[in-house]
């Protein structure tokens, strides 16, 4: 099997070479024309693997866990600022540095949650919320 080649660097390692019946399943499962080859649909499957963790249950409790953490840290009045980027070192390190809201990138954060709230309410069986509490959305 082939991983596909950038300039540089293989795009994958070898650990990331999907499997032969996953390749099967993206085939079957997915709207693949019958001519496209299996180098392509390896290269399509291999970066499936690689997105997956976009959706993964990781990113969507990272945006939500520092949401809950800035929302209690603002007392539940409106937030005045949001998170910009992660600090390296420090006493604050690993820890979101907070911008104020009208700053053009502070837009990401509200995005984010209302793009876990979209998928939440278009996708709710993807979603890692318990059944019980899927009605709500």
């Amino acid at each position: 099997m082939k991983v596909a080649q950038t300039n540089n660097s293989s795009a994958l390692s070898n650990d990331s070479v999907p499997s032969e019946g996953l390749m099967d399943d993206v085939q079957s499962n997915s709207a693949v024309p019958a001519s496209v080859s299996s180098d392509a649909l390896l290269t399509v499957s291999s970066l499936l693997i690689f997105f997956s963790e976009l959706f993964s249950e990781n990113a969507i409790a990272k945006i939500w866990r520092v949401a809950v953490r800035e929302q209690q840290a603002f007392k539940n009045e409106p937030p005045t600022a949001y998170p910009e980027y992660v600090t390296i070192s420090g006493p604050e390190a690993n820890r979101y540095a907070l911008r104020e809201t009208d700053f053009w990138t502070c837009g990401f954060s509200p995005g984010s949650l209302y793009a876990l709230l979209e998928r939440c309410m278009k996708s709710p069986q993807q979603s890692p919320t318990p059944t019980a509490h899927r009605s709500t959305f």
